[in-house]
């Protein structure tokens, strides 16, 4: 299975109790797919995974599956300590996930034939395929878009981004509420980002969709 052109990460949207709301996480996929995106990674980095229970993380997954209907891959997040990553890991191959987003552990460290060891292990649990993906469709169709947005848009996100730890999936839960979904806050240890910082963030977001807008 081949992934091309831009893939869609979606947060996790929390309620007001702090519960995963599925039903705004349902809204959230619907409205990313209806860009076209090349797959979607559910319950990933973005997504806060490792805040996640294992039925949170499942419900999440069969959320993203039942949503695309097999219309773009769904690849679910899985990671941190062994045994929590072959729990998810056969939770999202039962769920009916196409891939697997492997992240290790973060702060346990070892030999790279350690690393090898993990990584085979729970690929072997969870029989799903490693997926490659490529992301050159906008750099394809319109390079000039694509340096604009870069030098525009996603330059000065990234220097933002690493302004306070965590911000990466802060900011990208804001940029949803910003566009009018409420997916809840972040989870701790993840912080809301400032208000200077979400004004920042605000305008970044209209550069970027305007942008795109011009160019359409």
């Amino acid at each position: 299975m081949r992934l091309d052109g831009v893939l869609f990460f979606p947060v996790t949207p929390f309620g007001a109790d702090g519960a995963l709301d599925e039903a705004v996480l349902a809204e959230h996929l619907r409205a990313g797919l209806a860009h076209g995106p090349g797959g979607v990674f559910v319950a990933c980095g973005t997504g806060e995974f490792p805040s996640l229970s294992a039925a949170e993380h499942d419900r999440a997954v069969r959320t993203a599956v039942r949503v695309a209907g097999g219309d773009v891959p769904v690849v679910a997040g899985a990671g941190g300590p062994l045994g929590a990553a072959l729990d998810q890991a056969r939770g999202a191959a039962a769920a009916g996930a196409d891939g697997l987003l492997l992240m290790p552990p973060y702060l346990a460290q070892g030999p790279r034939h350690g690393l090898r060891a993990y990584v085979e292990t729970v690929a072997r649990a969870a029989g799903i395929p490693v997926i490659v993906a490529a992301y050159h469709r906008a750099q394809r169709d319109d390079p000039g878009l694509a340096e604009r947005l870069l030098a525009e848009f996603y330059a000065p996100l990234v220097e933002l981004r690493s302004r306070v730890p965590g911000y990466a999936v802060s900011l990208a839960k804001a940029g949803v509420r910003l566009r009018g979904l409420d997916a809840g806050a972040v989870r701790p240890p993840l912080a809301e980002p400032a208000p200077e910082h979400l004004d920042e963030l605000s305008r970044l977001v209209k550069t970027g969709l305007a942008l795109v807008e011009a160019a359409s």
